[in-house]
C-alpha cells in the first residue's frame, strides 16, 4: 500500500512474496509524507505486516519527499529473508 499525507493513493497487484512487484502513483508537486507498507493475506484476510500483527518485523517505510514537476522515483526493497526495508 502507498499513502501520501495519510491518504491511500495506491496498492500493488497480489503476488507471492518471492516475486518482485512495482506500483506507480500520481502525487501533486510539493512536499509530502510518503508511507509504504507491506501486506499479507492470512486466513483469507489482508493484514499489514507489523509486529503488532505478530510479524517479526515492521514492514513499512516513511519518507518526506519534495515532489517536483516531472518524474520522481522512490524505489524501496522489502527484503523478507534479510528482514530489512531499504531505499535503493
Amino acid at each position: 500500500m502507498v499513502y501520501c499525507d495519510g491518504q491511500k493513493i495506491g496498492e500493488s497487484v497480489e503476488k507471492k512474496q518471492s516475486q518482485g512487484n512495482k506500483i506507480k502513483v500520481k502525487v501533486l508537486t510539493g512536499t509530502h509524507q510518503i508511507f509504504c507498507s507491506l501486506w499479507a493475506k492470512y486466513d483469507g484476510k489482508w493484514e499489514e505486516r507489523t509486529t503488532a500483527n505478530d510479524y517479526s518485523f515492521d514492514w513499512n517505510y516513511t519518507k518526506k519527499m519534495d515532489i517536483k514537476k516531472g518524474k520522481n522515483t522512490l524505489k524501496i526493497i522489502f527484503d523478507v529473508e534479510g528482514l530489512s526495508v531499504t531505499e535503493n
